[in-house]
């Protein structure tokens, strides 16, 4: 990702006249040339240390001096833009949106300086960055004037502005987003991202029926990103039905048909069993499901892993791990990565702890599911609540890997590498858990869309 923006450099024009009326003579060149040389220097030295970067052959010496090179531009005073652009570009693909506190912090600097020049790129990408610190204020006054015709940065902006209690303008800045996205679709009906996002605004619109009609008018076969967009559309559909109308029939029947499509979808069941908890008619019936589907696992185990978690929540850690384990017992075909995953850990954290049978699901969990790494992190939990350390840090370094910003990850393999005496590798560590506490988490999408921005 190439991002060079160069200044056009406008010759200054001026006239000396040593008494009225006299002719301007050519050496209006000479004091052009006081002020010129200095900005053409810039310009030059840039381009040149641009291209020995950039030249594969150049030694790796010559490239560090020239990155040098292109730093002290960007520090000068004024600092030369295009350089200030080029560092941001290259933190951006170094990662320092998602790095250590002081990378973050840095990237902030960089980028507020090159948006308060007028970069509007630039701007939306600080705008991002604030949202993604939970600080709405700062990301909308950024975010304002640089959407424009992005629909992508349209929809966040107007979730944002959603998100800060400013619903009419969110409602503005939403249709903008429907027309940007239905242009992109009349050039190509295949367009699954834009149909996505399409189907969002019309969602972020409670336009729900239009959202659906998008969906269905994609002319490809949608993956499972739309499949789980249509649900999380219904789904949408009928909590809006419920908040206007708590007594609305087609709340229940449509999310029958719903868990009739798809039994042991968790994002349905997840809607039926919350609602079953209400003080509303229909909460009976949605009572008698839930009760229909443990006794018969119809749900495939998704009900008894949702009870479970809402007894964990309310400290029934006792009651919760008796479900999860009449389901192992009684149900073999049950036997679920995500049911041992939360049986572990309840075991692992009840009180007192009973880590040795916690142990023994997760190492059947590794048995079933060895690709996900986000079950090592369980394992290492039990392992380093059992003083197994050596073999606790193997499975939370593994989990890391997905898991950079899981605050019970990074607290455990801290407190290890300080048992170990690896006082280094804790502190790294202890630096991963200031970024999560800093609030500073670039989602993958989010990530694509700052990608996406400093490419224009």
């Amino acid at each position: 990702m190439k991002f060079h923006a160069r200044i056009v450099l406008f010759p200054l024009l001026l006239v000396l006249a040593t008494g009225c009326g006299e002719r301007v003579t050519d050496d209006v060149s000479t004091t052009a040339d006081v002020v010129e040389p200095q900005v053409d220097r810039r310009e030059k030295l840039f381009e040149s240390a641009l291209a020995l970067i950039e030249n594969d052959s150049t030694p790796e010496r010559d490239v560090q001096n020239s990155l040098a090179s292109i730093r002290r531009l960007a520090m000068g005073r004024p600092p030369y833009l295009p350089a200030q652009r080029y560092l941001v570009d290259r933190m951006l693909d170094e990662g320092y949106q998602s790095g250590t506190v002081q990378q973050q912090r840095i990237l902030i600097e960089n980028l507020t300086i090159v948006a308060d020049a007028g970069d509007e790129s630039a701007q939306a990408v600080l705008g991002l960055m604030h949202l993604a610190r939970k600080d709405l204020a700062a990301a909308i006054e950024r975010l304002r004037p640089a959407v424009h015709d992005q629909p992508g940065l349209l929809l966040t902006f107007a979730r944002t502005l959603l998100l800060d209690g400013q619903s009419d303008e969110a409602v503005e800045v939403g249709n903008q987003a429907v027309q940007h996205y239905r242009q992109q679709l009349s050039d190509s009906k295949s367009n699954e991202s834009a149909t996505i996002g399409l189907a969002q605004a019309y969602t972020l619109l409670e336009r729900y029926d239009e959202a659906l009609a998008a969906l269905d008018a994609l002319e490809l076969e949608g993956g499972p990103t739309i499949s789980t967009t249509r649900t999380n559309i219904k789904l949408a559909q009928i909590r809006h039905w419920h908040r206007v109308n708590p007594e609305d029939p087609r709340v229940a029947t449509s999310l029958r048909t719903m868990f009739d499509q798809e039994p042991g979808s968790l994002l349905i069941w997840s809607n039926v069993y919350e609602l079953s908890l209400g003080d509303w008619v229909q909460a009976s019936e949605l009572k008698r499901w839930v009760k229909d589907a443990i006794i018969t696992h119809s749900s495939g185990g998704t009900v008894e892993l949702i009870r479970a978690a809402h007894m964990h929540s309310q400290g029934k850690v006792g009651d919760a791990i008796e479900l999860l384990e009449d389901v192992l017992e009684n149900e073999v075909e049950l036997e679920r990565p995500e049911i041992l995953n939360n049986l572990a850990s309840y075991l692992a954290n009840a009180e007192p702890p009973e880590l040795e049978r916690a142990l023994a699901h997760a190492d059947r969990l590794i048995e079933l599911a060895p690709q996900n790494l986000m079950y090592r992190e369980t394992r290492g939990q039990v392992l380093a609540k059992l003083g197994r350390v050596e073999e606790a840090i193997t499975e939370l370094e593994a989990a890391r890997t997905v898991m950079a910003n899981y605050e019970p990850l990074l607290e455990t393999l801290a407190s290890l590498y300080d048992d170990q005496q690896e006082y280094a590798k804790a502190d790294a560590v202890r630096n991963g858990l200031k970024n999560k506490l800093l609030g500073l988490e670039i989602d993958p999408d989010t990530d694509t869309l700052i990608g996406e921005l400093m490419k224009r």
